[in-house]
């Protein structure tokens, strides 16, 4: 709205201006350039006034909020980014400021993601069994293997085998070998199971490796 004054003078001998005249358009003068109603508004300020940034106030409270911003207008161009090594002056800095549960598999780059961003544990023992004979000459070797304490409400198995196993004894050979994995107690529980030809007393020796997927 543009501003109105009440009052126009004429100059010219005998023209005299009374001073509520003269006040009251001081008055709306000083009222165009209040908060109140009436005040400068929209109609007032040109298309092409380019208001520099600067000129709008940085202090808390006073800033522009989100209610003053349009939907969806944030683009990239807008965010920090930062090229050096941990983008530490990024402009997402905080895991509070991404809601839970909302990235999906196709926001992830493909192979990019290691071990060490799972909870992944990886476990290994040593084992060592005596081999039992039989009459048919076949040997087998069987046991529990402690892994430590690995509650089944939190871990999952993805992947169990035994590497550097052996047979000890001249003659002895391994026909085949396995893990084997039950629960016990609310924990996992593994052991190993060998089959084989002896010909004389040996053990069955090995290391037994787990990888465990992390629940929660």
């Amino acid at each position: 709205m543009s501003l109105v004054i009440p009052f126009t003078f004429v100059g010219g001998a005998g023209n005299k201006a009374r001073a509520s005249e003269v006040n009251a358009n001081f008055q709306a003068v000083a009222a165009k350039f209040s908060n109140g109603a009436g005040g400068i508004s929209a109609a007032d300020i040109a298309s092409n006034a380019a208001i520099l940034a600067s000129q709008l106030t940085s202090v808390a409270g006073q800033r522009i909020t989100a209610a003053q911003l349009e939907d969806d207008c944030v683009i990239s161009r807008c965010l920090k980014d930062d090229a050096t090594a941990g983008s530490p002056n990024a402009a997402i800095s905080s895991a509070n400021q991404i809601v839970d549960g909302i990235i999906t598999n196709l926001k992830l780059a493909p192979a990019t993601i290691a071990q060490d961003r799972l909870k992944v544990s990886y476990v290994e023992t040593a084992f060592s069994f005596a081999l039992g004979a039989f009459l048919a000459g076949t040997g087998l070797a069987q046991g529990d293997v402690n892994m430590g304490v690995l509650p089944v409400a939190t871990y999952n198995v993805l992947h169990l085998f035994i590497r550097d196993s052996a047979v000890s004894g001249g003659g002895n050979s391994i026909y085949s070998q396995s893990p084997t994995i039950s629960q016990s107690g609310g924990n996992w529980a593994f052991g190993t199971v060998c089959y084989g030809r002896m010909s004389q007393a040996g053990n069955f020796t090995g290391t037994l490796c787990g990888l465990f997927l992390q629940k929660v």
